[in-house]
């Protein structure tokens, strides 16, 4: 007796303990999360080194713990950030090394290190990672989609002579596969990527051929339905519209209740208005109403307000007005019906009555301002805002339209957001004030204030055609 409660002592200390090194290893990363949430966005890329440091120190207090791995996987984007490639990489082969119990973390891994040597520029040694990843992990989503990223390269770069031969290794890649699997559902994603291959080097018939093979082959499986909507896209893409057809009918006949059907419906109908077939259009609105969208709803009023831009479309302004009308009373402050004075304002413009355009967006702009004063709902608050800011851009109301970006900008705590602002005043002001000197100098602050966030590039880019101009 004396032994056995011994040993269970034993076994419970080392619970306990690995219990108390887990939390413990929390409680550094969050130490190190709110080190780095302390650095500001527009901080030289050097103050990132404490917590890089921060992190490094979960690694090597709580070796093998998931809060180890986050913390690698936080040191290695930082490090990026940095443009320090080869330190970047070196705490994604770290989990590839320490973590190969967890293969989705390391087919992750092996992926990241390719694209870490393709924003290196180093083609060739991203081309050898992504190969890793689809050997190593060949069922694994990363691994499965690597030769895709290779192919994708070639093409995008014009590079024949290297797509074709990767073109064939791709084949032989999936084809190896599929083979080793058989006729098993887990070669249905391998199928998928093979005709996702013959897709983009632009071969049509076996990537739609190799798709229709996978829904027959694959019937229960949940690719199969998406691969009936990829091959019935490349057939509407290519104008081959009875194809498409054939195919949206084989999907809507076998998988009625599958998760996109509604969204698809509607896709459909969007597809055929683009294409000013209104009567099909609003056949497949008809269809997702009355299949999928039965109750009221948010979906719903999106699809009415599609079938009353129809009409408009189509010049029957009075079937449009009159479901405009029936969606304001159905659906108040919500964004479809807020959205209906743009498109009343829109339609009148267009018959040449500017003055009644322009009644109805200034009375448009008085709602708006209402709704993000007074609704509780904030929400509703924030799509007037957009609202009021589109319509402003209607009325070419310009100088609103920036003192409105003004007052975004000065409320919001995010700096990417309030960089995002930043830019899109820069923007305006350039293109459509025209004051050339203070579009330079708002890009000149918004590089200064902001030299990491998304959009430097594109403000270096707009500042130096300013600038040559």
């Amino acid at each position: 007796m004396r032994v056995r409660n011994a040993l269970y002592f034993l076994a419970l200390s080392v619970a306990l303990s690995g219990c108390s090194r887990s939390y413990l290893a929390e409680k550094e990363f969050f130490k190190a999360k709110k080190t780095l949430e302390s650095i500001k966005l527009s901080a030289p890329v050097e103050a990132l080194e404490e917590p890089i440091a921060a992190f490094q120190h979960v690694v090597d207090r709580f070796p093998g713990t998931p809060k180890a791995m986050e913390s690698l996987i936080a040191i290695s984007n930082l490090r990026l950030k940095q443009k320090k490639y080869s330190e970047a990489r070196d705490a994604m082969k770290t989990i590839v090394e320490d973590y190969s119990a967890d293969k989705d973390r390391v087919a992750e891994a092996r992926d990241r290190i390719g694209q870490i040597y393709q924003a290196e520029g180093n083609w060739d040694a991203a081309q050898k990672a992504y190969w890793e990843a689809a050997e190593y992990n060949p069922l694994h989503v990363r691994g499965l989609y690597a030769p895709i990223k290779i192919l994708l390269h070639y093409k995008q770069a014009k590079d024949d002579k290297g797509f074709e031969q990767q073109f064939v290794r791709v084949l032989d890649h999936y084809q190896g596969l599929i083979k080793q699997l058989g006729p098993i559902d887990t070669a249905a994603p391998v199928k998928n990527y093979l005709a996702m291959a013959y897709m983009v080097k632009g071969d049509t018939q076996p990537a739609v051929d190799t798709w229709e093979a996978l829904y027959r082959e694959h019937h229960e499986n949940g690719y199969a339905p998406m691969a009936l909507l990829a091959a019935a896209e490349l057939r509407w893409r290519e104008d081959n519209l009875a194809e498409a057809e054939r195919l949206w009918g084989l999907y809507f006949k076998d998988y009625p209740n599958h998760g996109l059907a509604g969204k698809t419906s509607v896709t459909i109908g969007m597809l055929y208005q683009g294409k000013k077939d209104f009567t099909k259009s609003r056949g497949w609105y008809n269809k997702a109403l009355e299949q999928y969208f039965k109750g009221k709803s948010l979906e719903r009023s999106e699809v009415e307000l599609l079938m009353a831009k129809s009409y408009q479309d189509e010049g029957n302004w009075e079937q449009a007005d009159t479901l405009y009308k029936q969606l304001e009373q159905d659906y108040p402050n919500t964004s479809p019906s807020l959205q209906v004075p743009l498109l009343r304002a829109e339609h009148f413009r267009e018959a040449g009555d500017t003055e009644q355009s322009n009644k109805i967006l200034g009375e448009a702009i008085l709602v708006y301002q209402g709704l993000e004063t007074e609704n509780p709902d904030e929400n509703v608050r924030k799509i007037a805002t957009r609202f009021k800011t589109a319509a402003y851009a209607q009325l070419g109301a310009w100088q609103d339209m920036i003192k409105e970006i003004e007052g975004q900008m000065a409320q919001e705590t995010q700096p990417e957001k309030k960089g995002r602002w930043l830019f899109l005043k820069a923007l305006l002001t350039e293109n459509r004030l025209k004051d050339h000197g203070a579009a330079i100098q708002l890009y000149e602050n918004f590089l200064k204030d902001y030299p990491e966030h998304p959009l430097s590039s594109r403000a270096k880019a707009q500042l130096d055609a300013l600038k040559q101009a």
